[in-house]
């Protein structure tokens, strides 16, 4: 699951970067790309969580 979510927002990274760079700045494309980029990252920092999803490890 980290892999695949890292994987998206790379890819949303890359659009972004992409239309930066050919100076379009039609929110058609900014906005799924922007999407892509940002959706993917609570779940990632839940997943990297010391504790994890179910609390802490109690030994």
């Amino acid at each position: 699951m980290l892999v695949s979510l890292t994987l998206t927002s790379t890819a949303g990274l890359q659009a972004v970067v992409f239309w930066a760079l050919r100076g379009d700045w039609s929110p058609t494309w900014w906005i799924p790309n922007l999407a892509l980029l940002l959706f993917p990252v609570p779940a990632i920092a839940r997943l990297l969580r010391r504790d994890g999803p179910a609390g802490p490890v109690v030994r």
